[in-house]
């Protein structure tokens, strides 16, 4: 019976349980304007930015992860919206 029960409890959270799939990620940062700020927050959502995690102080200091294989081309429009401003890098 008590087999039963939790096998019967496993398969109702396995129902609802929500999974995304494991991407690679590479961590990012960058500092920014505040002038930038909105702009910068859109790209990172687009590129499916993950854990981000922001700093206001004079500027901001963005940082968090993003797909490794998208890591090029969202470093590239990080640069060129900002008017090569801003440049992001990889965090070892």
């Amino acid at each position: 019976g008590l087999v039963k029960a939790y096998g019967d409890s496993a398969k109702e959270v396995l129902a609802v349980a929500k999974s995304k799939p494991i991407v690679k990620t590479v961590p990012f940062s960058f500092s920014t304007g505040y002038d930038f700020y909105e702009n910068a927050k859109k790209i990172c959502l687009r590129y499916g930015c993950d854990d981000i995690r922001e700093d206001f102080q004079t500027d901001i200091k963005i940082s968090g992860f993003v797909p490794e294989e998208k890591f090029e081309e969202f470093a590239s429009e990080i640069l060129n919206s900002s008017n090569g401003k801003v440049v992001c890098s990889v965090l070892e």
